[in-house]
């Protein structure tokens, strides 16, 4: 196996473990906060199912597009959603789940 492989295959590892990692603290957030075990599953399936359906998909369409284009791109787009996040926050730690 050649070098640039195992750095590529190494990295697209240490990605989709951080990328569920951060899905799973996501949920434990939701459950110390609500103490509501809907929400905590709810928010698992919400950072899982996506990938799930979307993989397909996206590996198609991105042996179609410029691959310089389509790695950048995401890079450019995170910060847009970030007041996005900030105006929902409150909103959703606010709520307490009546038991």
């Amino acid at each position: 196996m050649s070098k640039n492989l195992q750095r590529l295959l190494f990295g697209k590892f240490c990605s989709l473990f951080a990328a569920s990692l951060f899905t799973f603290v996501a949920g434990l957030t939701v459950l110390r906060e609500t103490s509501s075990g809907l929400q905590f599953a709810l928010v698992l399936l919400a950072g899982t199912l996506p990938r799930i359906l979307l993989s397909p998909v996206a590996g198609v369409l991105s042996d179609r597009w410029n691959r310089k284009k389509s790695s950048s791109r995401p890079k450019h787009q995170v910060p847009s959603y970030l007041p996005y996040l900030q105006v929902t926050r409150p909103f959703f730690l606010s709520r307490r789940c009546i038991t």
